[in-house]
Parts: structure tokens; C-alpha cells; sequence
């Protein structure tokens, strides 16, 4: 990759008006910018010929929350990257970026591989997603809040705790970096997984180069939340877990039932007992639709006033208030305060 990379900064420094040559650091974030580019088309295509390759025209996004931030991506040396490899016919543009104020929605600018480049791509030895390494440097905790709308990331001052969690979610991903995750399923499988995935808006195609872990926290604070994200896995649909292996050995998935009302239970001094919590309502007749409501209302740090946005109502005869208030059920002790 190092090399094609210099080859391709070379061809476009061939190409580009310039009256003298870039100095010694701004060439380095060009083949920066050019090798970034190149390992998302490469990985991208692995998943989908048509793979669309994302590029941040707007220069805030460079240094605005720097904490983020890969230090060596520049906005100068990635918008000449991009001009570069569009003048050479490496990438062809598909699709502007946008900003809409009034709804806060936006998109980055997407490009995708011409045929020169996926030729040239094709010539790559090795496998994609062992080549491109997980990025062990980057921060792997995360702070969002809310804005305007929006969720995006906010900066903040790490603390001894925040330090800790650091340290120790840098030990897993280490461990996790060094060995190898994958999926034993047949080729016609995983095309088949792929697309299903793409069609999915909630989900992404499976990126096997994604195995470390990243912790998120959505509220605008530590002291709530803070689940993993990112890995591969977690877009694994439920039916393909049981073909996880790792290193080449399969492995296990362990399902504790009932878990959110066993805990209820217990932090009310209670035993759940053998009867289903979720059979517990409207004698158990919709025990799929009670579920999921419980876990979003146990997992809300508000009262939910309306629905949850996945939970279809459709097909039965009673609307979200009175589900709402057939909890707890009389065998039920009241939910913590």
C-alpha cells in the first residue's frame, strides 16, 4: 500500500500547476489523505464493487473536537488528494455533499473507484481486511450529545476515570487486534449476508478489518451510559452468531433470559420465580411486543410519553398508553425509583 501510495502522490504531482514542489510535512498529509482514500475503496469493494468512498469537503470537520481527529488528515492535503485523484481518473464523483440548516441532515461527498483504479486494486496482494490495521491510537472513547437536533461528538477534559476506562478498553483491543475474528459461512452466504445488510438502513455491511471495540457515551455525560460499538459483530444478524469463529475455532454465545427483569427483581429484593415476566401480561398473548416495550421503557432515562419507534402496533387491538399501564402487573413488584 505504501508504495502504490507514493506512486499515485507521484502521477498527480505530474499532473497539478504547481510552482514549487509541497514541503516535507505537507507531503506527508497529501500521501496520508491519498492511502486514507485508498484503504476505504479497498476495503469497500471487497464488500461491493460499488462501494461509495465518503470525502469531508467542509474544512471545520478537520479541526473542530481535534480529540477525534486523525492528526495527519489535513484539510488542505485531502481536498488535494481528492482534486488529484479525480484529474488522474482514479475516483469519479457520484454524489455532492450537502447541508440542510433547517433540518440539520447532511451528507458528505461520495465518490467511487474508476475502472483504472479497481485494475490497479485487483494487483493488491494479500487480503484486505488483515492488510488494513485497526488504528489502536485513535480515541476509543467517545462523547455525544445532543445539539440542536442533532447527536454529534463533543469535546471533553479526560479525568482519572475516563483515563482508566482508556487504559483498559486499550488492553482489549489489543488482545482483540492480535487475533482473528471471522464468520464460517459459504461464499454464496456471505454475498447474500452483504446485501442483506446493505438493504438494511439500521445496519452496515460487515467490515471484517472492524475488530476493536469503541465506547460511546450519547448523553453528553460519563456517568450514564457507555456501550461498545463498532466491532463487526454487532451488525451480525442473530441467526449467523453461532458461525462467529475466532482464530479458526467457533465459539459460544451465551442468552441470559429475562435478564432486565431478573435484575429488577433482585435490586427490589425479589425472586422472578418460574413464570415467563413476559407472560405476565395480557396472559401472555403478545409476549413479543411486551418484551420489547419493557426493555425500551427499563432502558429510557425518561418517561416515554409515546411509542418507541420500532415497536409495530398495528396488528393488535390496544394502543401505547394502555400497554403502558398494564405494567407492572400485579405479580410484579414496582419497577427501582
Amino acid at each position: 500500500m505504501t508504495d502504490l501510495t507514493k506512486s499515485i502522490a507521484s502521477e498527480i504531482s505530474s499532473i497539478e500547476n504547481r510552482e514549487r514542489k509541497r514541503s516535507a510535512d505537507a507531503q506527508k498529509h497529501f500521501e496520508h489523505a491519498i492511502e486514507c482514500l485508498l484503504k476505504e475503496i479497498w476495503l469497500g469493494t471487497a464488500i461491493y464493487p460499488e462501494y461509495e468512498a465518503g470525502i469531508h469537503k467542509r474544512s471545520n470537520w478537520y479541526s473542530e473536537t481535534p480529540q477525534y481527529r486523525d492528526p495527519n488528515l489535513t484539510y488542505k492535503q485531502a481536498i488535494a488528494a481528492y482534486d488529484g485523484m479525480v484529474a488522474a481518473d482514479l475516483i469519479r464523483l457520484v454524489k455532492d455533499g450537502y447541508l440542510d440548516r433547517d433540518t440539520g441532515r447532511s451528507d458528505v461527498t461520495k465518490v467511487v473507484a474508476t475502472d483504472k483504479l479497481l485494475q490497479i486494486i485487483e494487483g493488491l496482494e494479500g487480503n484486505p481486511f488483515k492488510e488494513v490495521k485497526p488504528d489502536l491510537e485513535a480515541e476509543c472513547i467517545l462523547l455525544r450529545d445532543r445539539i440542536n437536533g442533532q447527536r454529534v461528538l463533543v469535546p471533553y477534559e479526560p479525568d482519572s476515570s475516563i483515563n482508566e476506562m482508556r487504559h483498559r478498553l486499550g488492553i482489549i483491543n489489543r488482545c482483540l487486534a492480535r487475533h482473528w475474528p471471522d464468520l464460517r459461512i459459504t461464499d454464496d452466504n456471505y454475498t447474500e449476508l452483504q446485501e442483506r445488510l446493505r438493504q438494511d438502513k439500521d445496519k452496515s455491511p460487515i467490515d471484517f478489518s472492524k475488530r476493536i471495540l469503541t465506547r460511546i457515551f450519547s448523553n453528553g455525560r460519563f456517568d450514564h451510559g457507555g456501550r461498545f460499538y463498532r466491532a463487526w459483530w454487532h451488525n451480525v444478524p442473530s441467526e449467523y452468531r453461532k458461525y462467529i469463529t475466532m482464530d479458526g475455532k467457533r465459539t459460544c454465545e451465551y442468552d441470559y433470559s429475562q435478564l432486565n427483569p431478573h435484575m429488577v427483581y433482585f435490586l427490589k429484593g425479589e425472586k422472578l420465580g418460574d413464570e415467563d415476566a413476559y407472560d405476565r401480561v395480557f396472559d401472555g398473548e403478545h409476549r413479543s411486543i411486551v418484551k420489547e416495550a419493557f426493555n425500551a421503557m427499563i432502558q429510557a432515562s425518561t418517561d416515554l410519553t409515546h411509542k418507541p419507534r420500532k415497536l409495530d402496533l398495528g396488528e393488535v387491538d390496544f394502543d401505547w398508553a394502555t400497554l403502558k399501564l398494564s405494567w407492572p402487573p400485579k405479580t410484579v413488584p414496582l419497577f427501582v425509583d
